[in-house]
This record gives C-alpha cells, structure tokens and sequence, in this order.
C-alpha cells in the first residue's frame, strides 16, 4: 500500500500530504460494498476509471454515471425544477430519454397526416424506439466495467457493441424509408431493401432539398452508415474480437474490429476525425494499418459518438421537414418539454447532456 501511495504522488504531483489523504479515500472506497462511484479531479485516477469495480468519475460527469446508477437499480427518476414534488419515477427512461433527445419527432407526430404520410410517420416512430434500444444497450455495456462489473459480468463488450449496431441500423434504415416517402415515384417503385443505394439516396435528396439533402449526401454520414453496417454485419459472421483487459491496471473494454473490415473501419473513422477517440493505438499506427492484429477499439466512446451522430441527423432532418407535402402544414410552435414548466434532467442523467442544443 506504501509503495501505491507512493507511486501515485509522483504521478499526481501534489505535495505528499495531500496525496496521500486523497489516495486513502480511494482505498477506503474501494473496500466498502456501499460505494460504486468515486468523484475526483485528479487526473491519475481518472486515467484508470474503473478500479475494482468503482468507477472513478470526474465532477462535470458524475451525474450521468449516478444516473447510470439509478438506472441499474431500477431508480431511474427525474429531478425536476419547479415543484414541490421533486422527482417523477419513470418506468420506461429509455423511451422518455429518446424522446427527449429527438423531440422533433413529437413535434412532427401531433401534426394530422394525410393517409399517404401516415406510413413515414409510423418509420419515424420506429426510429425513435429504435434509439431508445441503443440506449438500453449502451447502458448495459458500461455496466459490464462499473459498480459490480468485475464481480458480475453483464454482457461481453464485442457481443454488446454487435446488438447496439443492429439496432442502430434499423433506426437509418427506419429513417431511409420513412424519406422514400417524399418522393412518390420512388414509393412505389423501389424496394425498402434498397433505399440507400447511391442513385436512388441522390433522388431523394434532391426531392427533399434542404438540409436533408447536405445531411444525405456529406461524407461523414456516408461515413457513418458504412460503420454501422460494418459493425451490424458481424452478426451474420463472429463478433468483432473478444474484450480484454490488461492485468491490474484495466481500463475498460476493448473490442477488436474482424481482420478483413480493419482498413475500411480506419478509413470511416478518419473521416468522421474519431480515430483518436476509437482507436486505442499509437496515431502513426492506424494512418497506415499494416499490423498483424487488429486494432484496439474502445467500445464506450464508440457508442457515445455514433449515438451523437444519430441525434443530430435525426434533429437536422426532422426540423428541415421533408415530409411538408405529407401533412396538414399546420405551423407548429417551438417543441415543448414533457413536464410543462419545468427542466428535465433526463439527458444528464443518461451523461447525454452533450447532446441536447
């Protein structure tokens, strides 16, 4: 114990005394059953953030990995500002989470739609429970390194990430069938299976102008797409590679990518500018991949971004609104949050709050 005390003050760089009063409540935290989470600003712990199955937090993140908590204890509630009453248990967070990230989606639901739009309003719907699945997911993942994690495995990280990417595939595919619908000629006339195809996404971008149109056709939601289907696609073959860990300083899940996808995966993620954040290599490795293993991809940060992505294509296209000819045009006013004159806390408490503008 002296020579960790130690060694973490030279890594700490803080005057002997005080690490070592810091390094004690560590210690103290990680022997008590009661603790789970461990909220510090110091970086060396932080570089280690799951520590015998504590996680070790900064400030500016604790309320979402005590959100996870809840969640995971079947507490989930939601502080409200506003009333006497000061939390709401919610039975579903998931759904109520998704709504609240998206909630366009609500926006565009309480319009009437003519008949022939009702279909791309059901698909938008689709995708909206699609999204609170990958929610759930990713939920399930961390957890499988925090609180008990160690002790009580949830789920294997690569088996995770697969069912986070089928579902997360059905909310683009959801959202290419529900836009094949603002072009009545392509509605009737090309299969659902081939909605992404190049010739007929360029269609319909040009009919729906717009954002939508700079959305469909930019390079990083091509980028995005393709990764997902990289990953979704390892069902139908083996899970990307095992998660590991190393020795006593484990640092969280690791996945490995199948050997044949290495190069366009890394290719994916230099568009989208996450290699850095993915890629659990030395930079100058995964410019010019020329390894034998594949690269260390971290799972956690992956979902995050991916999940980021889909929010804001979702809100960029939802409020451009291709779908104008389908119903009723009625003006709508600025979206509402769930519990009227209050603030939800829900997307900071699932560590989303990034994610809201």
């Amino acid at each position: 114990a002296d020579d960790l005390r130690q060694q973490f003050q030279l890594a700490s760089g803080l005057v002997p005394e005080e690490a070592l009063n810091l390094h004690r409540w560590l210690e103290a935290a990680i022997r008590l059953p009661q603790v789970s989470i461990f909220v510090t600003d110091s970086r060396p712990l932080l570089q280690r953030p799951f520590i015998e199955g504590v996680q070790v937090t900064s400030p500016t993140e604790a309320l979402g990995t005590i959100g996870l908590h809840m969640r995971l204890n079947a507490k989930a509630a939601v502080p409200t500002v506003g009333l006497s009453q000061f939390r709401m248990v919610l039975p579903d967070p998931q759904n109520w989470a998704a709504e609240e990230l998206v909630p366009e989606i609500n926006d565009l639901a309480r319009l009437p739609w003519h008949p022939d739009g009702h279909m791309a309003m059901q698909l938008l719907a689709v995708t909206r429970h699609r999204m609170a699945r990958c929610l759930t997911i990713r939920d399930e993942l961390i957890a499988s390194y925090v609180f008990d994690g160690w002790r009580k495995r949830v789920g294997e990280p690569a088996d995770l990430l697969v069912d986070f990417a089928l579902h997360l595939h059905g909310l683009i595919d959801a959202l290419g069938r529900s836009l094949k619908r603002v072009t009545p000629e392509l509605d009737s006339s090309v299969s659902d299976r081939n909605v992404w195809r190049d010739d007929i996404l360029r269609k319909i971008a040009v009919a729906a102008g717009g954002e939508t149109a700079t959305v469909l056709l930019s390079e990083e939601f091509l980028a995005f797409r393709r990764t997902v289907a990289l990953l979704r696609n390892t069902i139908h073959a083996v899970p990307p590679g095992r998660g590991t860990e190393s020795g006593g300083d484990r640092t969280g899940p690791i996945v490995h990518p199948p050997e044949e996808d290495v190069h366009e995966f890394l290719r994916h993620t230099q568009t989208l500018g996450l290699t850095s954040r993915w890629v659990r290599e030395h930079p100058t490795m995964a410019v010019n991949w020329s390894y034998e293993h594949a690269p260390r991809i971290d799972p956690i940060a992956m979902t995050d971004d991916l999940l980021g992505f889909a929010v804001f294509y979702l809100r960029t296209i939802a409020r451009d609104d291709p779908w104008e000819a389908r119903h009723d045009q009625i003006p709508r006013g600025q979206a509402q949050p769930h519990l009227d004159g209050q603030t939800s806390y829900l997307p900071l408490l699932y560590g989303l709050g990034h994610l809201m503008t």
